[in-house]
């Protein structure tokens, strides 16, 4: 739960920041691409929180079956 708020804190930041530079340039899509970068951060934050403390390795690329 830990890794899990800071994840989503670190997200909201970036979001938040995002939006802010972003909406006045582009409007909508300024929105739009904001988000998808900070959902993008969130999930690679929580791959690597996941790597570091179960050692599981969550890239589809290295799978050896």
């Amino acid at each position: 739960q830990k890794f899990t708020f800071i994840g989503v804190a670190v997200s909201a930041v970036i979001n938040v920041i995002l939006n802010a530079v972003l909406i006045p340039q582009w409007g909508v899509e300024g929105a739009a691409t904001a988000t998808a970068v900070s959902t993008v951060i969130w999930n690679v934050l929580l791959v690597i929180f996941v790597r570091q403390k179960l050692n599981i390795n969550l890239n589809p690329l290295s799978f050896r079956g």
